[in-house]
């Protein structure tokens, strides 16, 4: 598999390995298990519900808002230690975890690298505010770390 670009044109290699997956948004644990990924999800949320069959065999660690970062812990979820191996700084959003302040200095101890909180709505809501949401992190992009908390 070749090298994949993002929208804000960074090149990322394709995982090694399997990926261990959480998720806790309950339209994308469905599209996961759609697209064959079923095998891959180590957690999700209690309103991830469908596929049923599929779902009920995998631990919960939570909801959208209130996911069980413990039971999370970012060194077993191979999709985001390996993603955050050569950023700039890490981003941690309002929504749909509500990360806070104290999770800042966390994040920074774990990947070593600055961190912000950032508008949740912003950023993961769907609809009207998308346009807003794409100026929104452009306008992060273009912000040193540390300059701007959101």
């Amino acid at each position: 598999m070749n090298d994949l670009r993002d929208a804000l044109g960074t090149l990322h290699s394709p995982c090694e390995g399997e990926p261990r997956i959480v998720s806790l948004v309950p339209s994308l644990t469905e599209l996961l298990c759609q697209l064959g990924l079923a095998a891959n999800l180590v957690g999700r949320s209690g309103f991830c519900i469908h596929p049923r069959e599929i779902v009920q065999g995998i631990p919960k660690m939570g909801g959208t808002k209130d996911a069980d970062i413990a039971a999370i812990r970012y060194p077993q979820i191979d999709a985001v230690s390996q993603g955050l191996t050569f950023v700039d700084r890490v981003l941690l959003s309002t929504e749909p975890y509500r990360f806070a302040e104290q999770h800042v200095a966390e994040a920074e101890s774990r990947f070593g690298s600055p961190a912000q909180l950032i508008d949740g709505e912003m950023v993961s809501w769907y609809g009207s505010r998308a346009a807003a949401g794409l100026r929104y992190l452009a306008r992060l992009r273009q912000a040193r770390p540390g300059q701007s908390r959101g």
